[in-house]
């Protein structure tokens, strides 16, 4: 069975299992028959990003960036993913200049580095909110991802 969706309902796609699946922001949940090679090509750069080999994220998704030790990033995101949702080491610098954003190091980062081994965080750095993200302007209009 064939179901066309708007790109504008879709939260993120990933693989898992051998299978793919597109969830939407309803939280619907489809399992597609393309790669995710296929499908980051047929999405808009501008608001889909590949953050590893079995995942693909609609910036709209994003609720918060975490830093993680080594150089990932961890994304919360809505509706949430049976998975977490993590930014590979080398797509890192190309996600943030997707999304706009710096993370800036934390001054205390050095002591909850020596903390998060005997504590079990998962995290050196805070949480960005959604709402200090800043798309660039050609990014994420929400009148044109409406639209698509």
């Amino acid at each position: 069975r064939i179901i066309p969706l708007q790109t504008s309902t879709i939260a993120y796609v990933f693989s898992e299992d051998k299978n793919n699946y597109l969830v939407t922001f309803d939280g619907q949940k489809y399992i597609v028959d393309s790669t995710l090679d296929v499908i980051i090509n047929e999405l808009d750069p501008e608001y889909f990003f590949r953050i590893s080999r079995s995942c693909i994220v609609q910036m709209k998704a994003i609720d918060t960036i975490i830093k993680q030790m080594g150089g990932r990033l961890r994304i919360t995101s809505h509706p949430e993913p049976p998975f977490e949702m993590t930014v590979s080491r080398s797509r890192v610098d190309d996600f943030l200049k997707w999304s706009n954003i710096s993370v800036m190091r934390s001054p205390k980062a050095p002591e909850a580095a020596k903390r998060s081994q005997t504590a079990k965080v998962t995290y050196l750095f805070p949480a960005i909110p959604l709402n200090q993200l800043q798309p660039p302007s050609s990014c994420c209009n929400s009148d044109s991802l409406d639209s698509a």
